[in-house]
């Protein structure tokens, strides 16, 4: 799991940054509208918005660094690392994914 840093403020760009993942086929969520996800027959990668912040992640790091190049080109966004923590809850990372503790 991955954090980028937009560099502009995020609600002032949302309409452009949300059309721009519907656009690479990625499917919002009714219930909330700032997280969004690509899922194919193999691929699933998830988008999560928080403030200003980017959370990627999905099963193939090919097609997130993918996701991520194509961010960089569209927004000024900086690469914050690994996720330790999302909404005070702890990322432990293994050698089959990760776990919210």
């Amino acid at each position: 799991m991955f954090v980028y840093e937009l560099e502009q403020v995020l609600y002032t760009k949302f309409d452009q940054f949300h059309q721009f993942l519907l656009g690479l086929s990625f499917h919002g969520y009714e219930t909330n509208t700032f997280s969004f996800i690509y899922r194919s027959l193999t691929i699933c990668i998830y988008n999560e918005v928080y403030i200003n912040n980017i959370v990627v992640t999905g099963n193939y790091l090919s097609y997130v660094i993918h996701l991520v190049a194509r961010l960089r080109v569209e927004f000024s966004i900086q690469d914050l690392g690994h996720l330790n923590y999302y909404l005070s809850i702890k990322v432990q990372y293994g050698l089959h994914g990760f776990l919210f503790s």
